[in-house]
């Protein structure tokens, strides 16, 4: 699109929600097949998928948005969510929640996507709340809500929770069982823009300069709002219109038609802890006092595991990639090590109990994912999947400044000096657990559980002793800021674990291929004999 800024990355998350009765994309395809529902339900569901490679698309059922709502948010907004007995009414609730707890592109089930979501932004790399207008006026526009944008814990997205709720105990459980005035004013579009124009009066904004907004657009500190032409289209000729809504809302296969009731005698008593409001803006970077700095440079080797220590004997495509961190990386030093090589590594370097651990895990993944851990703890270097691609190079990662080096929360790429203590302490904290579990129940264990998980929480317990408030330091760090603190440096999450493919920010990309059944290295069920 010819007005749109070449796109920069978006502080919104690359995902996009839904709401429908089922979340089984088979379902909805036979459904539409078969003319249950909308004969082109599926195909419009298809072009979010095709138009955002790089996204992840959620489609929230009942029950998901049930568990959503009594999982995150205080009794009293949990209890108005309940109060409503209409389907229709809920799914407008719980987009506002949907957006606020997780972030990212929320639009209807009638709605299909002409433009990729990462380029909504129109460039405005400080974008975090992305509105539509739906109706044009000299005074003041009105605001839809069937497609909209925001990131975690917006400040606006938690006054229309509080605003929502509050109206909810407001009103009789008849009209909102009965009135289709009820979903329009009480969960939707007609409480939603009394609440924006009430955000930017607050602000101090001047109305006469940012209405009747048609082919533009406005740019309010964090908000942008995009003009009618970009959201609120049914017309596919229109060069602006980043998606096309198909207005099924009267049609047979329209929530006046569905939904009516839905009575929920469920306990209230397991509601979350009190909402969270507040919201904080993303800052670059958080540095603390760095009462320690290692002067030991981490080790200009990388290591990577496959199935052969032979480059030609890997998956094509991994050769590719593994051949790109070798351009980009020229003063390094690569190594390639096949399953036999990392058994002889831990045999000869690691003590007693490790190797006891290692050996006694059943599954090859499960003694890759120690492996990493070993080897920078005795080696030190960076360590990465043997599917993930380097786009910048390695001496771009770190800011000079802060001299940090260490761990980071993702696990694909990791960076350590040797003998780090941090990893240290890792790596002993997992080679008790391991060996306090019973044989049998490694090869089911789950592998979240045992590492994905465990390094996380392990990592926010370290980095809280350091004197992080772990909670609101990475809730407003910017995915592509950093924070550092003694030796440890932690990069944002678009530098490692990008938000799209596309992204031109990210340092490495983790393509997910690792246990691909027709390319991967490995399938999920390698065992290994001792």
């Amino acid at each position: 699109m010819s007005n749109i800024s070449p796109p920069m990355q978006s502080l919104i998350p690359n995902l996009i929600l839904r709401t429908w009765k089922t979340g089984d994309r088979s379902r909805i395809e036979q459904d539409s097949r078969e003319k249950r529902d909308h004969p082109d339900r599926a195909k419009w569901l298809k072009s979010w998928d095709d138009m955002n490679p790089g996204a992840t698309q959620i489609i929230f059922n009942d029950d998901d948005m049930d568990k959503l709502v009594r999982g995150s948010f205080s009794q009293r907004v949990v209890d108005a969510y309940f109060k409503l007995p209409r389907i229709v009414l809920r799914s407008d609730f719980a987009r506002y929640m949907m957006l606020y707890e997780i972030g990212g592109f929320y639009s209807d089930m009638d709605t299909s996507c002409r433009v990729p979501v990462y380029q909504w932004n129109l460039g405005f790399q400080e974008v975090t709340v992305i509105i539509g207008v739906e109706n044009p006026d000299e005074s003041r526009d009105s605001y839809l809500q069937w497609t909209m944008a925001a990131a975690p814990h917006h400040p606006l997205l938690a006054d229309i929770i509080y605003r929502v709720a509050e109206k909810i105990h407001e009103t009789d459980e008849n009209l909102l069982r009965n009135d289709d005035g009820a979903v329009l004013d009480v969960t939707g579009p007609g409480i939603w823009k009394q609440v924006i124009w009430e955000y930017f009066e607050r602000e101090g904004v001047d109305f006469a300069k940012i209405s009747n907004l048609w082919d533009g657009y406005q740019l309010i500190g964090d908000i942008l709002i995009l003009g009618k032409s970009y959201l609120n289209n049914d017309n596919s000729d229109n060069p602006k219109s980043l998606i096309r809504h198909h207005f099924t809302g009267n049609s047979e296969f329209g929530w006046r038609m569905h939904g009516k009731s839905k009575i929920s005698n469920q306990n209230l008593s397991t509601a979350g802890p009190p909402l969270d409001f507040v919201y904080f803006p993303p800052v670059g970077s958080i540095v603390l006092k760095n009462v320690h700095v290692s002067s030991v440079e981490i080790p200009k080797r990388v290591i990577q595991v496959a199935n052969s220590s032979d480059p030609n004997q890997i998956p094509e495509e991994f050769e590719e990639w593994r051949d790109e961190w070798i351009l980009l990386n020229p003063e390094y030093e690569f190594i390639l090590m096949s399953n036999a090589d990392v058994d002889a590594f831990v045999q000869q370097k690691c003590k007693d109990d490790e190797k006891q651990a290692f050996f006694k895990l059943p599954l090859i993944r499960q003694r890759v994912e120690l492996f990493r851990y070993l080897w920078l703890m005795y080696e030190g270097g960076i360590y990465t999947e043997i599917d993930t691609k380097a786009k910048v190079p390695i001496s771009e990662w770190v800011d000079k400044e802060t001299r940090g080096s260490g761990p980071g929360f993702v696990r694909t790429t990791i960076a350590s000096i040797t003998n780090h203590e941090v990893i240290a302490k890792y790596v002993s904290d997992r080679v008790k657990a391991i060996l306090a579990q019973p044989e049998p129940n490694l090869v089911s264990m789950s592998f979240f559980d045992m590492f994905e998980s465990s390094f996380n929480q392990f990592i926010k317990t370290t980095l809280s002793e350091i004197g992080f408030d772990v909670k609101q330091d990475f809730r407003r760090m910017a995915w592509t800021g950093y924070a550092a603190a003694n030796d440890v440096y932690i990069l944002g999450q678009e530098r490692m674990n990008p938000s799209s493919g596309r992204s031109s920010l990210s340092y490495v990309q983790h393509r997910g291929d690792l246990y691909n059944k027709e390319k991967g290295i490995w399938t999920e069920e390698s065992t290994v004999s001792n």
